[in-house]
């Protein structure tokens, strides 16, 4: 008798044993997907190695003066949003006279600066701004133009002080 009833949990406890190792094998692939893809918003590399060569305390932050408050692109669902945009420039001041010189011209060009991140946050949609990689790709974006606009690499981050998409 007793045999039988081992017999008859056999099924069951397969059963339960190949549910858990799919469980397992699902987490497992859940957790690599979301790791190997967390990086790749196509700014990530850029980002790390502006930070690996320049430390926080080779950086002079020009803040821009007032937030931007503009326009975004109208998403899927037509409805017009907005942000408020408040940031700073950081500039690589390890390079003497040209980084005096990027520094005082950007803080002379405040405007060209305000319009070049107005343009790009008018390119974007509240969700991309506020997705998981949104404001990643926002700085990368702005910082790229500020370099080809200004023709220098010493312009290296955009640190956002508020971003706020409604």
């Amino acid at each position: 008798m007793e045999e039988k009833q081992q017999k008859k949990g056999s099924p069951l406890m397969i059963v339960l044993v190949l549910l858990m190792v799919v469980l397992i094998g699902v987490v497992a692939g859940v957790g690599w997907f979301f790791l190997s893809n967390m990086n790749n918003d196509g700014s990530s590399g850029q980002i790390v190695q502006a930070i690996g060569a320049t430390q926080v305390e080779d950086l002079e932050f020009i803040r821009i003066s007032m937030p931007i408050n503009t326009n975004l692109q109208t998403g899927p669902d037509g409805v017009l949003r907005r942000v408020s945009f408040d940031f700073s420039v950081a500039v690589d001041t390890r390079h003497g006279a040209e980084s005096a010189r990027i520094s005082e011209l950007l803080r002379d060009a405040e405007p060209v600066v305000r319009d070049i991140s107005i343009a790009v946050l008018r390119d974007m949609t509240a969700d991309q701004v506020n997705s998981l990689g949104g404001s990643a790709a926002l700085t990368a974006e702005i910082t790229n133009r500020l370099r080809s606009e200004f023709s220098t690499n010493l312009i290296v981050d955009i640190h956002v002080i508020q971003l706020l998409a409604q």
